[in-house]
């Protein structure tokens, strides 16, 4: 019988799919390859396992009759999940399942389909079926379905709401968290390859299914679920897997909407969640609304109606859902607008290589490995690196930022640019393969011509935070909107809330500054998730800020964040100004560095070029002792240091260099309708992400254009 409900598909077709034999009869490792009919054509499907995909000895935690929680480390079938692409058609992507037959989806071209074997069938006959061309599953940030193309049609607004059927599992608890953990691993392999197009991964680092009972209320208000999971979540994160992101999946009907989370909130410790309603049997649809209401998690806003990804213009962040699971042009700049700007500081740290899937062949440098130049067919060609993971001979290194041709880049070439004028460059030390650990300026570091101060690598000011509100021409409001509005303690002005009683906190005038963030010039409202829009008229000035639309408890990106100048030599912090001093500056660049040079996060100088460190005393190139340093142009500057007792030497930016970019996230799911199992599951997002104001092409990739607003 076939798990997938026709009424979803435009059409489906029985094919028996091929394996195909390497050229030469020999089958290259971890490679396989199929030939599948569509629509009466034949396409051959290349597949390979994902590089990063599951943690190794992955953690599921269960519950026993007495409400005990059970931790296992079950076999988990790695070997059987496959991405790739289908020969010759550009933007194509194959994610499959590839024991006891193929499931999982196929794009080919403008078409979306789902393939599953038919059971029982000895001829390896499966079913394809033809996707919707699409769907309104997304509402303003939120995602939902229609069961079919007539509800489709006559939807008039971004929301829908969609009854459809549970599946019905046997009463039989081992074989319910076997379906649990099937989907899951569906769902993360589809979204871990969707994200490869923004040079991520997604990785499952931990799983939980509440077998016996929900561990937390559900009700039918989607936003009350999802503050009580992430109240759950902060209150249980005892002896659980480490994990940046909670993702709840959960089989409950919600009106309107089908998805939730904190948005931006990636980077927000206690916000760092959100759910998606389960869609039965409809995968494909089921991964394009985790991707994205994950993306709009990270930050990332809905697709413009100019924005396209390769000829399609329905992509994964478009209000209505097409079976496309490709970024937008739009998108990929605003992930990398989003890291620029510091939102994303969180994810940087390399994950520890334990939690990663380990094996020969990732492409990943695991414990034990000199060496991994991924697949075969990519290791046929790489100067340094056996398939075997092994250095070839004469060779020092393999993979690294300051490796290069087998061997150790010099010391002072820089690996690692600055993103913006709160960062610092790293540089290879001519010893390792690895670029060192990525430093910013200290805290309260002047920026933005002294108009504002570093903060967690990032220098933003008030005028900033209404252009990332409103975009257009829209900037700070004058103060008179922060003093009269922010004292008042309502929605559209406060410092905070009091969520034991339910209320809205008054600023008191001299932390206005540091409540909500007012704006003035606001010429059009963007489309932003669970967002109130208020327009308040102080004395001559027409004030705008913005509330969340459940009011309390959410990460509020309308109020101004930590580190905002709220007042000469004052920062803001926990809604309160306060002198400079509370960002505790251990270093001062006057005295510690002497002047030639500043302070980074570790509280140490990085000098500036001409001196040396670690406390720019005496001559050198500049640098720090933990950033690197780069060469010393000797000749010229050395004749120019004795005459004017200083160099000054320009070293120009290395343009196409990548930073490690990390993410983590957790996951849950309701599976059952006759036993109450709520899952959910630890992800560990990771990939490279540029660091340069030059938009590197490795990204952009080679068919990327860059959008163009329609004109009227």
């Amino acid at each position: 019988f076939s798990l997938l409900p026709l009424a979803y598909y435009s059409s489906y077709e029985v094919i028996i799919p091929r394996r195909l034999a390497a050229q030469g009869g020999k089958t290259k490792k971890d490679e396989i390859s199929y030939i599948i009919k569509a629509a009466g054509r034949d396409y051959i499907i290349r597949l390979k396992p994902p590089k990063r995909f599951l943690a190794n000895n992955l953690p599921v935690f269960t519950y026993n009759s007495k409400g005990e929680r059970v931790e296992s480390h079950p076999y988990m079938p790695v070997e059987c999940y496959h991405q790739g692409y289908v020969d010759g058609v550009v933007d194509s992507l194959a994610v499959l399942r590839t024991c006891r037959g193929l499931t999982g989806v196929l794009k080919i071209g403008a078409r979306t389909y789902e393939i599953e074997p038919l059971q029982n069938s000895s001829t390896f006959e499966h079913f394809l079926y033809l996707s919707e061309e699409s769907q309104p599953i997304f509402s303003s940030y939120r995602t939902g379905v229609g069961r079919t193309k007539r509800q489709a049609k006559n939807l008039r607004t971004r929301h829908t709401r969609t009854v459809y059927n549970y599946l019905q599992y046997e009463d039989f608890p081992k074989y319910i968290e076997l379906r649990v953990q099937t989907a899951v691993l569906d769902v993360v392999n589809i979204a871990d390859a969707t994200f490869q197009g923004l040079k991520t991964n997604v990785v499952l680092v931990g799983l939980e299914i509440w077998t016996e009972t929900n561990l937390i209320e559900i009700s039918t208000d989607i936003t009350e679920v999802l503050e009580n999971f992430n109240n759950w979540r902060i209150t249980n994160k005892a002896n659980r897997t480490a994990y940046d992101t909670a993702f709840l999946f959960l089989s409950q009907t919600f009106k309107d909407v089908f998805g939730k989370s904190y948005y931006s909130a990636i980077c927000e410790p206690h916000f760092s969640a959100g759910l998606q309603v389960y869609l039965q049997n409809q995968l494909t649809r089921f991964a394009s609304g985790f991707s994205h209401e994950l993306a709009h998690h990270i930050g990332m806003s809905h697709d413009d109606s100019y924005c396209v990804c390769g000829e399609h213009t329905n992509c994964i962040m478009h209000t209505y859902h097409a079976p496309v699971n490709l970024f937008s042009n739009c998108s990929i700049l605003n992930f990398i607008d989003l890291h620029e700007q510091g939102l994303l500081s969180c994810l940087l740290n390399v994950p520890q290589i334990s939690s990663r899937f380990k094996h020969c062949g990732n492409g990943v440098l695991d414990l034990g490995e000199q060496c991994d130049c991924g697949e075969p067919h990519t290791c046929r060609n790489d100067p340094c690196c056996t398939p075997d993971c092994l250095l070839k001979k004469n060779a020092i290194c393999g993979t690294g930022k300051c490796c290069r041709k087998c061997t150790f880049i010099p010391r002072g070439e820089i690996c690692r640019a600055k993103v913006n004028e709160c960062d610092l460059p790293e540089y290879c030390d001519g010893k390792s393969a690895q670029c060192p650990k990525d430093l910013y300026l200290q805290d309260g570091t002047p920026c933005s011509k002294y108009s504002s101060y570093c903060y967690k690598k990032r220098c933003w000011n008030h005028d900033f935070l209404c252009h990332r509100i409103f975009r257009g021409q829209s900037r700070s409001a004058h103060e008179s909107c922060y003093l009269v509005l922010n004292t008042l303690g309502t929605p559209y002005g406060n410092c905070g809330t009091d969520s034991s009683r339910n209320e809205y906190l008054k600023c008191h005038p001299i932390h206005s500054m540091c409540g909500k963030v007012q704006c003035v010039n606001v010429n059009s409202l963007p489309d932003l998730k669970d967002v109130v829009f208020h327009k308040i008229a102080v004395q001559e000035h027409v004030c705008w800020s913005i509330s969340q639309r459940s009011e309390l408890h959410h990460q509020d990106i309308g109020s101004v964040p930590n580190g905002i100048v709220c007042d000469p030599y004052k920062v803001c912090i926990n809604r309160t100004c306060v002198p400079k001093a509370a960002l505790n500056l251990t270093c001062d660049p006057r005295k510690t560095c002497r002047g030639r040079g500043v302070c980074n996060n570790l509280h140490k100088c990085h000098c500036n070029s001409g001196w040396a460190p670690p406390n720019c005393k005496y001559w050198g190139a500049g640098g720090s002792i933990d950033g690197g340093f780069p060469v010393i142009a000797w000749g010229d500057s050395l004749a120019k240091y004795i005459l004017f007792k200083k160099i000054r030497i320009y070293i120009p930016p290395f343009s196409g260099d990548s930073g490690r970019l990390t993410i983590f996230g957790i996951q849950p799911n309701v599976l059952s309708n006759s036993l109450p199992s709520i899952v959910y599951a630890c992800l560990l997002l990771s990939g490279i992400f540029y660091k340069v104001s030059l938009l590197p092409p490795t990204i952009l990739g080679p068919h990327f254009t860059y959008p163009k607003r329609m004109e009227g």
